[in-house]
């Protein structure tokens, strides 16, 4: 007997049970229109995502040449070691092998994937600079290695010779920090970016547009080859060319001695720099690769502070170079005539206070000719009296003493060129007395320069007036439009300064070196012209700086030179026989 099964649910328990099951079936039809249509493109793209791995391929950065077109600079390729955190974290048994191949604990690799980690799917350097046989290991045990890729990577390399690491400058890999305020720029993590040197100053130019490979894999991470299609090409970065002449550049740096120095040699029609060393430097190589901590700490507690670059970041008293900007102030407002004669007895009392000439003995009677030759104190020290603060200083401003030059090499400091305002605030008004003004107009005292300051003050000397923006930029080979692009830099011009000023100014400079008293007859050579200006700056903390500048008056070579010896004891001593090297040289190698 057949059994009947009664409908027990009331009304309302049908419309509330067809109710849920038309909800239930409304959420599915909406989470299908949701996955299928609404999200298809971003879902479709996450699933082919899924099925490539990327690979950053960074862009090789320009060559850097010298004025000749011989490369300074240019790139090697180099292999780092990364890992993906997710696929690696699948098998401890790959940290085993690579701490066999790389002889480095386990624990350490790990270490450094979590430091440099950036997303579980993102990979992580681990080791940079491998050498031949390791990468060979790896491919070797590439089956071994799920998650573990190596990437070529362009590294910095320096032609034989060349160290100038002031002016070249280096590469580091770009920080986390970095990476986020410069995302926008095309910067990734593992990227390299300039942070010295003309590595720095051009890097917009050198770094160049990074490119990207997809590599199909499967769900165990396997390689299936490159999918050229979806991949995106480098742009390499543009060619740098620099003004220096790298056969100069590597005799200026051979000079190296045991005392901190700095050259400087230049065109001064123009400002380009054909020599610019800061010695102790450092050689640029070493930072190529990883760092080694020994080479590190030695650059670092190394007393001569070689990571310094003296040229822009070094201030320093000018000693007596920086006479010549009294005699202008004394000379152009006719302050003075040159043939006024003052009377040097080795010393000048001044109140209660004796300020001495570097000749105790004292140089007699000297006009201003004699008094740059022989770069008398005394002669200044009456000078200046009459010449007076605000004059000097307005002078000293028209040679735009203290202000920045603008060089293209990054770091720059200003000098100080001390007026009312400036002594009023640090000695307090009536703190100071005229005394002060005997000190800075043979540069000592508050007055600061650098040595690239000087260089473009030689420059104003040797053209009567033009301001040229020293520079070792030249020109951009720009890659994309296939095209040199000469670049250029700012000029202005001392005004209302004459030429009988100028001439009683090249006049006394050329007897330093030609005179029968100059105090830099050692720079004197026979073929040349030359006209220059010693200086010896007190240093309260050792031995006196050494200064010299100079240049040649000849169409053919007209080239300026500023060198500064830091403890050389005096100016005619130290810097004035290394310039006479280095223009010597320079000639010699010049004429052929």
């Amino acid at each position: 007997m057949a059994q009947s099964h009664e409908n027990t649910l009331t009304p309302v328990q049908y419309y509330i049970l067809i109710g849920i099951t038309i909800l239930l079936f409304g959420i599915l039809l909406f989470r299908i229109y949701d996955l299928q249509i609404r999200r298809y493109s971003d879902l479709s793209s996450e699933a082919v995502e899924n099925m490539y791995r990327k690979y950053n391929v960074p862009a090789p950065r320009g060559i850097i040449y010298d004025r000749y077109n011989r490369p300074m600079v240019y790139n090697q390729s180099n292999y780092d070691l990364e890992v993906y955190p997710f696929e690696i974290k699948q098998s401890e048994h790959t940290w085993d092998v690579l701490s066999d191949i790389l002889d480095i604990p386990a624990e350490t690799l790990k270490e450094r994937m979590e430091k440099n980690m950036n997303g579980y799917y993102r990979p992580s350097k681990i080791a940079s600079s491998l050498d031949f046989k390791t990468v060979s290991l790896i491919q070797e045990y590439q089956l071994e290695l799920s998650g573990v890729t190596l990437t070529s990577r362009p590294t910095r390399q320096y032609a034989q010779g060349v160290q100038a690491g002031h002016l070249l400058g280096y590469t580091t890999e770009i920080d986390k920090n970095s990476v986020e305020l410069l995302s926008s720029q095309g910067y990734r993590p593992g990227d390299y970016i300039g942070v010295k040197g003309v590595e720095k100053s051009y890097e917009k130019e050198l770094k160049g547009t990074n490119g990207t490979r997809y590599v199909r894999i499967n769900a165990y991470g396997m390689d299936f080859g490159e999918d050229f299609s979806k991949s995106i090409p480098v742009v390499p970065g543009n060619d740098l060319y620099l003004t220096i002449n790298m056969d100069l550049q590597n005799y200026v740096e051979s000079l190296a001695d045991t005392l901190p120095f700095s050259v400087t040699v230049l065109d001064y029609t123009n400002g380009e720099i054909l020599a610019m060393t800061s010695q102790p430097g450092f050689n640029p190589a070493i930072f190529s690769g990883t760092v080694e901590t020994d080479d590190w700490l030695a650059l670092l507690n190394d007393p001569c502070k070689p990571l310094i670059n003296r040229t822009v970041q070094g201030l320093y008293p000018p000693g007596s170079i920086f006479k010549l900007i009294g005699a202008v102030a004394a000379l152009e407002d006719h302050v003075i005539p040159p043939s006024r004669e003052y009377h040097c007895s080795g010393s000048y009392r001044l109140g209660r206070r004796v300020y001495k000439c570097w000749k105790e003995a004292g140089h007699g009677t000297l006009d201003l000719y004699g008094a740059i030759e022989n770069s008398c104190n005394v002669y200044f020290y009456n000078l200046i009296q009459d010449v007076g603060l605000e004059r000097w200083h307005r002078y000293g401003s028209t040679f735009h003493i203290g202000m920045l030059t603008g060089i293209d090499i990054p770091e720059e400091k200003a000098g100080i060129l001390p007026d009312n305002r400036y002594l009023d605030e640090k000695y307090g008004r009536n703190g100071w007395t005229v005394g002060l003004l005997l000190n800075m107009v043979i540069g000592q005292g508050d007055v600061l320069v650098t040595p690239i300051d000087m260089a473009r003050y030689t420059c104003i000397l040797a053209t009567r007036g033009k301001i040229i923006t020293p520079h070792v930029g030249r020109a951009i080979y720009d890659k994309k439009e296939e095209k040199l692009r000469m670049l250029s830099f700012p000029e202005d011009t001392v005004q209302g300064v004459h030429t009988q000023v100028w001439d009683v100014i090249h006049e006394g400079m050329r007897r330093v070196v030609a005179g029968e008293n100059g105090t830099a007859k050692v720079a004197n050579i026979p073929h040349l012209e030359v006209y220059g200006k010693t200086g010896t700056a007190q240093n309260p903390h050792g031995e006196a700086h050494g200064w010299f500048i100079g240049f040649v008056k000849d169409t053919q070579f007209p080239y300026a030179i500023v060198v500064f010896v830091e403890n050389g004891k005096s100016g005619s001593g130290s810097a004035a026989p290394m310039a006479r090297k280095i223009f010597d040289y320079f000639w010699k190698v010049s004429a052929f």
